[in-house]
């Protein structure tokens, strides 16, 4: 893999002071985006989900700020490919209570990842547990999202579910599934990340196809009635799920295709 182009606050460097809130707590936001068409294709979205996540965490910065920040770092990266954002609390006096430093902004280059042609789903014994605070924005503290990743055997993503067995997502996905004609998507008001290109799909591109869509808990023995499903986010865009081990397999899903399809037209970077 190609070394990762890095810079921090601006300057071409790889080096974290140890003293830094988001090594230390896991203090910090991030957003992961596709990298094309000349630009972020959903960085408004992923500007939306960053600002609301520094409030949630007390870190006094604005995302405009932050924004004119990766202005400046994208002028010096290639035109394809992806790009990591994270902002940390920064450096300040020890112990939990924030404030005494300024914010870090860690940008990072990376070469596009290969898109699927479909995935295979293994459901994980790791349960999210509910904390409303921290649900929908993505915080640094990804500790629930590694615990369940290590269960996963080779060529398997993982499908995580809350306390209660409802599905939440996958690991680094969310998911859509139809059910009697109608799709629908868990809701994330306890746990989970409420991804952007989730956003897009829900509030963008299903109205504009005159697709309707709800959020509604889903029960993980409700997978047995499911018609057609789909894993996104913001780096792959729209990806068919062939099975669920143990569940069930879905080798045709004329709905996901279409959507899949759409997707391109509107945003070609997200080709595989």
């Amino acid at each position: 893999m190609t070394s990762p182009l890095t810079f921090i606050n601006c300057e071409p460097t790889d080096s974290l002071s140890s003293h830094d809130r988001g090594l230390a707590y896991g203090h910090g936001v991030f957003e992961t985006m596709r990298l094309g068409q000349g630009g972020i294709p959903l960085r408004q979205l992923h500007l939306q989900r960053l600002a609301l996540g520094l409030d949630r965490l007390v870190i006094p910065v604005t995302a405009e700020v932050v924004n004119q920040q990766l202005d400046r770092v994208l002028r010096e990266l290639p035109g394809e490919g992806m790009v990591k954002l994270m902002v940390t609390a920064g450096g300040g006096l020890r112990g939990y209570r924030p404030g005494g430093g300024e914010p870090t902004v860690l940008v990072q280059w990376y070469p596009a990842p290969a898109i699927p042609a479909a995935v295979s789903l293994q459901l994980c014994r790791y349960r999210l547990p509910a904390n409303p605070v921290l649900a929908g924005i993505k915080h640094l503290n990804r500790l629930d999202q590694v615990l369940a990743a290590a269960e996963l055997r080779e060529g398997k993503q993982g499908l995580v579910l809350d306390q209660y067995d409802r599905i939440v997502e996958a690991i680094s996905h969310n998911l859509f599934v139809r059910i009697a004609g109608r799709w629908r998507t868990p809701p994330l008001e306890q746990c989970g990340v409420a991804g952007v290109m989730r956003c897009y799909v829900m509030e963008t591109l299903m109205p504009e196809l005159g697709i309707a869509v709800d959020e509604q808990p889903l029960p993980v023995a409700a997978l047995v009635d499911v018609e057609e499903l789909f894993l996104c986010n913001a780096v792959t865009g729209i990806v068919p799920v062939s099975d669920v081990e143990t569940v069930g397999r879905w080798p045709s899903q004329p709905g996901v295709d279409s959507l899949r399809r759409a997707l391109l037209e509107r945003l070609p970077c997200f080709a595989a």
